[in-house]
């Protein structure tokens, strides 16, 4: 298969699943991440529905769509959470800058402490693994 354009490859054909693999799958969002999905499942051999109550038309206003807001990335990256390994190590740091990504009012701090917490168990390499793994 010759790509009409020089500078990417055609895709491969993608091997349709057996029939007892094969699912229903709906999509919500009509979008250009949403119609892409729907494309690769469907070609994969699945019945795939697209939903979205607005979907992207002429004339037809945005903000109340499915697709509304996602940039238009399906990124592997966007499922990285952000209690990682080495964030509790970075805290300090954090703190200390004025301008840094982190600043806490002191006399919140007793009741933040079950959610920092958990948020520090989350940070563990195996967690981040099992939440990567979920999310992505």
């Amino acid at each position: 298969m010759v790509s009409a354009n020089p500078s990417f490859e055609a895709l491969a054909p993608l091997p349709l699943l057996p029939e007892s693999q094969r699912k229903r799958v709906l999509v919500i969002g009509a979008g250009i991440v949403g119609m892409s999905c729907a494309l690769w499942l469907q070609r994969a051999g699945h019945a795939v529905t697209v939903c979205d109550p607005t979907p992207p038309l002429p004339g037809v206003g945005y903000e109340a769509a499915a697709s509304f807001g996602n940039s238009c990335t399906i990124a592997y990256g966007a499922v990285l959470p952000v209690a990682m390994p080495g964030i509790t190590a970075a805290v300090p740091r954090m703190l200390s800058n004025r301008d840094g990504p982190l600043s806490l009012f002191w006399g919140d701090v007793p009741g933040l402490l079950p959610w920092l917490w958990s948020f520090i168990r989350a940070s563990r390499p195996s967690e981040v693994q099992r939440i990567t793994a979920v999310l992505g």
